[in-house]
């Protein structure tokens, strides 16, 4: 994305001295003396580079601007403050953060993409299924990273189920954004046995 942008910044800077080449051409067919050719084609010359250069400053600075994941609304801030939220067993506070009719698939469930919930009501009560069977659950050290209207987050899982035993596993989300919301979050998780009671 960020060198189609730069490409994008250059094409117009060179569509930007046609043009001026096309306004000298047209200037010397009409212009009554070598002095007022000499002047324009400077004037037009100096015009050219001025807004070629400032379309190509244009470029680079969208380029390095915001994560690309922020096309669609969505940053590396916005995951942060989403798993803040999953610590915090919020669901009000996850259920900002997606569409209406958003989609959860689980990292365990009888399909091949584990188990799907589908609308917002489905969503929150199986976020609110994954505290009640992990009381203590955390996602420790996430890391995020999104672009072009999809993201990932990388985290530990820890949790404890009422049994006693205890799970520690690496795992993902891989979302799709819409609309500066969370449309799709597809859960993974490593497939470890769970550690015996402490």
């Amino acid at each position: 994305m960020k060198e189609k942008l730069t490409e994008l910044a250059r094409q117009a800077k060179a569509r930007v001295g046609v043009a001026a080449k096309e306004a000298t051409e047209f200037v010397k067919a009409h212009a009554p003396t070598e002095e007022d050719l000499s002047r324009a084609k400077a004037g037009l010359a100096q015009a050219g580079r001025t807004i070629g250069e400032s379309a190509l400053e244009f470029g680079k600075e969208v380029a390095q601007s915001k994560p690309w994941g922020s096309i669609a609304g969505v940053t590396v801030a916005d995951l942060q403050a989403f798993a803040n939220a999953w610590n915090r067993h919020d669901a009000d506070a996850l259920m900002e953060f997606m569409t209406d009719d958003c989609v959860f698939e689980a990292s365990a469930g009888p399909d091949v993409n584990g188990t799907s919930y589908l609308g917002r009501e489905a969503v929150r009560a199986a976020f609110c299924d994954v505290w009640k069977t992990f009381p203590d659950a955390q996602w420790h050290s996430p890391r995020h990273f999104v672009c072009d209207g999809r993201g990932v987050s990388e985290w530990t899982f820890t949790g404890t189920r009422a049994d006693g035993t205890h799970v520690e596993v690496n795992g993902c989300d891989v979302f799709t954004f819409r609309q500066g919301k969370i449309a799709v979050k597809n859960s993974y998780r490593k497939n470890r046995p769970p550690l015996p009671a402490r």
